[in-house]
C-alpha cells in the first residue's frame, strides 16, 4: 500500500467521490461521479486517524448559493486540468472525512496535480471564515 502522505498534502488535487450540500438535502449519500478535489486541510488526531477537508473543483459555474472562487487557467494547469478552459473551487462548504476509515477516498491514486502555495493561501482566506460558520463542513464519515 502507498503512503497516505503521498496524496493528502496540502494543494493536492485527485478524484473523490464529492458530495455537494444540495445533494445532501436531497437525501443523497453519495456523489454522482468521482470528480477532482483539492486537500485544504489535513490533520492527525490523537488516535492516529487522518482528517482531510476536501474542497471541490468544478467546471460548471457555482450555484447562486454557493462561494466560489474562479481558478485562473495557470492553477488549471498545475492542478492537472489541462484541458479544462476555467473552473472554480468551491469555497462555501467542504466535504470532511477520515481516511482510514473512507470509502470514496482510493489513497492509491496518484494526486493529479497541485496547486501552488500562494492560490492555497487565497482559498484559505477564503474558505475558513465561512467554515467557522458551521454550515459548511459535509460529514463523510457516515457514510
Amino acid at each position: 500500500m502507498r503512503n497516505k502522505a503521498d496524496l493528502l498534502k496540502h494543494g493536492n488535487i485527485f478524484y473523490y467521490d464529492y458530495v455537494f450540500k444540495w445533494q445532501l438535502e436531497l437525501g443523497r449519500k453519495d456523489g454522482e461521479k468521482p470528480r477532482p478535489v483539492c486537500v485544504l486541510t489535513v490533520l492527525k488526531s490523537a488516535n492516529g486517524l487522518t482528517h482531510v477537508g476536501l474542497l471541490a473543483v468544478s467546471a460548471t459555474p457555482p450555484k447562486a448559493d454557493q462561494v466560489a472562487i474562479e481558478l485562473p487557467q495557470i492553477e488549471c494547469r498545475r492542478g492537472g486540468l489541462k484541458e479544462w478552459k476555467g473552473g472554480w473551487i468551491i469555497v462555501s462548504e467542504y466535504n470532511y472525512d477520515i481516511v482510514e476509515r473512507s470509502y470514496s477516498l482510493d489513497v492509491n491514486q496518484d494526486p493529479i496535480g497541485r496547486f501552488s502555495k500562494q492560490f492555497m493561501q487565497r482559498l484559505a482566506d477564503e474558505a475558513l471564515p465561512l467554515f467557522r460558520q458551521g454550515s459548511a463542513r459535509i460529514d463523510r464519515t457516515k457514510a
